[in-house]
């Protein structure tokens, strides 16, 4: 099964999606400063998961 992780910030900039298989690692170091949404889900949408970020 494949999924797309998906970056959005809080003013809809810097959305950035990337598809991968089981599992993938983020270098949250290139996100720079400030407050994001984090949602991974299935292909057709049926799983979702969205987790808030906060970077320093």
């Amino acid at each position: 099964m494949s999924y797309v992780f998906k970056k959005i910030g809080v003013t809809k900039t810097g959305v950035a999606e990337n598809k991968f298989q089981k599992k993938i690692e983020i270098d949250v170091s290139t996100f720079g400063k400030g407050i994001f949404f984090v949602k991974v889900c299935d292909k057709k949408v049926v799983k979702r998961h969205t987790e808030k970020v906060i970077l320093e």
